[in-house]
């Protein structure tokens, strides 16, 4: 399956640079992907605010580590400047 369009829809987030983007949430509460995987892994923190949806991934290490990897493979170096993409939008 081809990806059209690199950027996952409503998120403003690009996946072509997702290592390079730190610190990642809204808040930028976690430095690393690992953090992040590890956030989603043990389904999001306790607050009165985490969607009922919410649920733990049941990821073992070698599941993380696999998709940590598979992530910062996604970073590619022609667009890992952050600026591309502010020049180059299309919004």
């Amino acid at each position: 399956m081809a990806i059209a369009n690199p950027t996952f829809q409503g998120h403003g987030v690009n996946c072509w640079v997702a290592k390079s983007t730190a610190p990642y949430m809204h808040d930028g509460s976690l430095a690393n992907l690992a953090e992040v995987i590890e956030f989603h892994n043990q389904g999001g923190f306790a607050n009165p605010f985490l969607d009922a949806e919410m649920r733990p991934l049941g990821l073992n290490q070698k599941e993380k580590s696999d998709l940590l990897a598979f992530m910062e493979a996604l970073t590619s170096s022609q667009f890992a400047d952050a600026n591309y993409f502010k020049q180059n939008s299309m919004h």
